[in-house]
């Protein structure tokens, strides 16, 4: 079997599965919306095959390959569909909301500390 047709009798039965359906399930129907679950799905294959001559005194060919395989998803909103509108709701983990208060915070005591500084150098 060719390098292509191995490569693609592993990346089909991956690529099957990759959709947001395998890990968040069916959109929902709540009242008068229709709830559709959205991810960010990543899928990353990488390999390598290689052959060379054994350093064992013999000069025996030898050859070898291997691979990986790297997916994940992960839930970036919903999309609420009514009969007027259709959104997008994200979902932001809870130190995005947080990052630029703390950002602030730090930013604020270290120009506290430059003030007290100069205020200390004047005395």
């Amino acid at each position: 079997m060719e390098t292509k047709g191995k490569l693609q009798k592993i990346i089909d039965p991956i690529t099957d599965h990759a959709h947001v359906e395998t890990v968040f399930g069916q959109p929902q129907v709540l009242k008068n919306k229709i709830v559709v679950p959205v991810a960010r799905v990543f899928l990353m294959i990488g390999g390598g095959m290689g052959s060379g001559v054994a350093d064992n005194g013999e000069n025996e060919p030898m050859e070898g390959g291997g691979g990986g395989v790297v997916l994940s998803a992960h839930p970036v909103g919903a999309l609420e569909i009514t009969e007027e509108t259709t959104r997008l709701v994200k979902f932001r983990p809870w130190w995005v909301k947080i990052l630029p208060l703390s950002f602030g915070f730090l930013i604020g005591i270290f120009v506290l500390k430059l003030i007290g500084k100069k205020h200390n150098h004047q005395q």
